[in-house]
């Protein structure tokens, strides 16, 4: 599942009407019919998808990574990645942000905590959202 971008992502797509048929998932990710085929034959194994008469659906299993899990280092990596090639189709309703500046110690942990309480606000704003729109919302706060 974190070995690319695209398992989460067609997972994802599933819970939005307008994406329960493989060739819909395919057409959105430009991706080859037969890759989103076998991505969907992992998530339903996995139980991270069901299937029924051809349409796909996201189940409600946990996906989450722990960050002492050496898998969170990919899953961080593959999504990253993909959010650099976005980068050529931003629209004026996306939203990049890219700061390297200088800050004291006591800031530092100040927006941390900041973030941190904001990440914990989203979440649960998306654990009650209505699923039509799939994004991606990346946040590194690190010391260089």
């Amino acid at each position: 599942f974190c070995s690319s971008w695209q398992y989460s992502l067609v997972r994802l797509l599933t819970a939005i009407p307008n994406f329960k048929k493989s060739e819909q998932i395919a057409a959105k990710l430009e991706l080859p019919l037969s890759r989103v085929q076998e991505i969907l034959d992992f998530l339903v194994s996995r139980r991270l998808c069901k299937e029924s008469n051809g349409n796909y659906y996201r189940t409600q299993k946990n996906t989450h990574v722990d960050a002492s899990s050496y898998l969170s280092v990919r899953h961080h990596q593959n999504w990253r990645m993909k959010a650099a090639n976005l980068h050529e189709s931003i629209t004026k309703e996306d939203l990049v942000f890219t700061a390297p500046i200088s800050i004291s110690k006591n800031d530092f942990e100040q927006i941390r905590k900041n973030l941190l309480s904001t990440i914990t606000e989203i979440s649960k704003v998306v654990t009650e959202s209505k699923d039509e729109e799939v994004v991606y919302l990346g946040i590194d706060w690190i010391k260089l």
